[in-house]
């Protein structure tokens, strides 16, 4: 494990010695896991960042935004479909009640 020298200011020192008696750790816990939150904080944010530009440069694209609108009617097609293919039609038709058939079967 390295060793780092960090200078902190006094009262970013006492809260981070306070934290330790609270908790019965060591200050270098304390400190090791609140730069392990910072830096995973920041590397979220820069996948975010980054998938936002992304995204934002394809919708700017007429290319893509015509082939993305495309894909996305195929999906909505797809949605209407699964009623006709599993052979059942609106589902208020009948019911379980109505039928001698077991809804299951």
């Amino acid at each position: 494990m390295a060793v780092l020298c960090v200078m902190l200011p006094d009262d970013l020192e006492r809260k981070v010695d306070l934290e330790a008696r609270l908790t019965g750790r060591s200050r270098s816990e304390i400190l090791r896991e609140a730069i392990a939150r910072l830096v995973a904080r920041r590397d979220r944010e820069r996948f975010i960042a980054e998938y936002i530009a992304e995204a934002t440069a394809g919708y700017y694209n007429p290319m893509l935004r015509r082939e993305a609108i495309r894909i996305a009617g195929e999906f909505d097609s797809a949605e209407s479909e699964p009623s006709d293919l599993a052979g059942g039609g609106d589902p208020q038709e009948r019911s379980p009640a109505d039928s001698s058939e077991k809804w299951w079967e």
